[in-house]
């Protein structure tokens, strides 16, 4: 959320980003690739995004394989 400052007689300036969290929400990430005609599968990680993750969710399953698929 941008916090709205206003002097009289000037126009409105953003002072400083303030981060906002309704209802105590968290966030959802969605990780998809597109490469040279190819698009890979649309992935929904609801966890923080760790190496691990990235590795067990995203290289191994769908990376490798298309790599293979597509050659050097």
């Amino acid at each position: 959320m941008w916090v709205h400052t206003q002097e009289p007689g000037r126009a409105a300036r953003l002072a400083f980003p303030r981060e906002v969290v309704p209802f105590q929400g968290g966030t959802e990430m969605f990780w998809g690739g597109i490469m040279y005609g190819h698009r890979t599968t649309l992935i929904h990680i609801p966890q923080t995004l760790t190496g691990d993750i990235y590795l067990e969710n995203v290289i191994r399953p769908i990376i490798q394989p298309m790599r293979e698929e597509l050659g050097e």
